[in-house]
């Protein structure tokens, strides 16, 4: 199968613009099927691997919806990996990185996201992008291994460490990075 990974028949919820749950992920104004199918045929190595991953990681529904999206984001940039990614080179996924201190992590994380954000989004009182708005997407662009694949190692190894001091904030940088997946792939086509 070719381009989207999804089934023609399934069904989508049209969210409205107040933000509702679909999928375990919160959405904007974005209509978000209610499910993934997955499609594994072709994958590469660095989707297969982080895939496994991140699934054996055990970080919930909402963190796995936002994973296999991205699978189906990855497979309509038909696999290509940038050189110049979101500003972080692939990580060995054997090595998780040295988190000293958890509310420092999800301080960066937040900083480091919010940074690679269109200059169209809005943000909320702590200086996070919030859900919701449209528009273009280019500063994201950045498929592989290098690109959006980074924004959900992240969060995986917060997650190893989160404690209640953080679970919101993770669960907001799950929902955020799963957003930006989704609000990205109806605009792949035009």
């Amino acid at each position: 199968m070719s381009g989207l990974a999804m089934a023609p028949t399934m069904t989508t919820t049209q969210v409205s613009a107040t933000s509702t749950t679909t999928g375990g992920l919160t959405s904007g104004s974005i209509p978000i099927p209610n499910s993934v199918i997955l499609n594994e045929e072709g994958w590469p190595k660095w989707v297969r691997v982080p895939f496994n991953f991140m699934e054996s990681e055990g970080c919930g529904p909402a963190f796995m919806y936002m994973v296999e999206w991205w699978t189906v984001l990855e497979r309509c940039y038909h696999w290509k990996t940038t050189t110049r990614g979101l500003g972080v080179l692939w990580r060995n996924l054997n090595k998780f990185p040295k988190i000293a201190d958890e509310a420092t992590f999800a301080e960066r994380w937040w900083k480091w996201w919010g940074g690679l954000q269109p200059a169209w989004r809005s943000w909320d009182s702590q200086g996070r992008p919030t859900i919701g708005g449209e528009g273009d997407w280019e500063c994201l662009k950045k498929p592989g291994q290098n690109g959006m694949l980074i924004a959900l190692l992240a969060p995986t190894w917060w997650r190893g460490i989160t404690t209640d001091a953080t679970r919101g904030s993770w669960e907001e940088a799950v929902n955020n990075v799963g957003w930006v997946i989704c609000a990205r792939l109806p605009r792949l086509g035009r």
